[in-house]
């Protein structure tokens, strides 16, 4: 039971640092490309932000608890 909560918990703990580090580069790359006039970078990165957010949204439903593994 014990294990099982700390799967839970490194899992959330590893998804957060993920999160923040696509999104700590997408502002920084951003700034950069705007301040360089590349706005097809700006933009092609806000669709690959966009893609990479719905594979996210379901791996924080699995770490949430919400879906249960199948044995």
């Amino acid at each position: 039971m014990l294990e099982r909560r700390l799967d839970r918990l490194d899992a959330a703990a590893v998804g957060r640092a993920l999160l923040t580090g696509v999104l700590t580069w997408y502002v920084l790359d951003g700034v950069v490309s705007v301040a360089f006039g590349a706005y097809l970078n700006v933009a092609s990165n806000t669709v690959y932000l966009a893609l990479l957010g719905l594979p996210a949204a379901g791996l924080s439903r699995i770490a949430g608890g919400q879906v249960e593994a199948r044995a």
